[in-house]
């Protein structure tokens, strides 16, 4: 048996197999106008069995990037408990960071615009200034 080289193309959930040769990139061009898009290349006996080893491929490139999500989520768990460890220490209290809400730190009941966040950007300043006054005063 002859093995033969395939460029495979994948569509949605459809795979094709094109045999390369001297017409293969006009060919490729055609199928990429129809939004098929360049999936491997594959050495096979024929396209059925290129078509197989690609699908095969696929399946193992979702375990594997499953496994390297699973690891990452693990990792950002282990971050942010240590970074909530850390803040605890150093301020006391006990503190969800995925809990906090950015709007209602800046006082937004709703995504602010540009200028309405520059101008809450801007008071910021005098609102810490004016309470570290208050403080002194009293």
């Amino acid at each position: 048996m002859n093995i033969y080289y395939f460029t495979v193309l994948k569509k949605d959930n459809d795979f094709l197999a094109v045999i390369r040769n001297q017409n293969t990139q006009w060919e490729l061009g055609h199928y990429y106008d129809q939004g098929y898009t360049f999936f491997m290349s594959v050495s096979a006996f024929n396209a059925n069995s290129a078509i197989e080893i690609a699908k095969q491929n696929e399946s193992s490139e979702i375990a594997k990037l499953q496994s390297e999500i699973a690891s990452l989520r693990q990792q950002y768990q282990e971050l942010l408990n240590e970074n909530n460890q850390k803040f605890n220490r150093n301020f006391g209290h006990n503190v969800q960071s995925s809990n906090i809400n950015p709007l209602e730190v800046l006082d937004f009941k709703e995504m602010p615009n540009k200028n309405e966040l520059e101008k809450k950007y801007r008071s910021i300043p005098i609102t810490l200034q004016d309470a570290n006054i208050g403080a002194l005063v009293m």
